[in-house]
């Protein structure tokens, strides 16, 4: 990839790639993905599976009406140990709403929170903390690695279990009929 800077910012964009691709696309340092999550956007969250990840950093974007107040951003959604930085926070997967996923959510969001009150419903910095959920994080990753190769290597098992059967039944054919040749030797001796 050319080294340009590149920002990708989605709103209420769903998980995307495997781990693999997770890895690479966090680590390059010319690539800046930044995740708007409206409240409890039920895209975001899916699927719900391990095999996909969050790519980038997840800006959550909470108004007035819930527990929690504010725009709060977090660093690579899962946070990191290192920096001292927080993931999101735990059970976020558990809230789901199909009317948070509206984009006229987002835009009143920024229009009538974040520019007027921007101290509050913007964000300039990571929050601080340890990442809530990194080893789980961490051990959910090396499943998906381990069920992405198995997936991979699946078709190539089955060709191999099956050709080792075919070279067996071959091998099974041959021993019957050298057996056979050899006892019709003996006797005609």
């Amino acid at each position: 990839m050319p080294m340009r800077q590149f920002t990708v910012i989605n709103y209420g964009c769903p998980r995307h790639g495997g781990s693999h691709f997770h890895k690479w696309s966090n680590k390059m340092e010319n690539l800046y993905v930044w995740r708007f999550v409206y409240h409890h956007d039920v895209v975001p969250r899916v699927p719900g599976d391990t095999r996909f990840y969050h790519t980038g950093h997840t800006i959550q974007l909470e108004n007035a009406d819930n527990d929690i107040v504010g725009a709060k951003a977090y660093y690579h959604h899962n946070g990191s140990k290192s920096l001292k930085l927080a993931g999101v926070p735990h059970g976020w997967n558990k809230g789901k709403s199909t009317s948070n996923h509206s984009i006229s959510n987002y835009i009143s969001y920024l229009e009538n929170l974040s520019f007027t009150n921007p101290d509050v419903y913007y964000v300039d910095s990571f929050e601080p903390g340890e990442s809530f959920d990194s080893d789980e994080s961490d051990l959910e990753m090396l499943a998906a690695d381990v069920v992405e190769f198995l997936e991979e290597v699946e078709d190539e098992v089955i060709i191999v279990g099956e050709s080792i059967g075919k070279v067996a039944e071959e091998v099974e054919g041959k021993v019957e009929r050298m057996t056979k040749s050899a006892a019709s030797y003996i006797r005609h001796r």
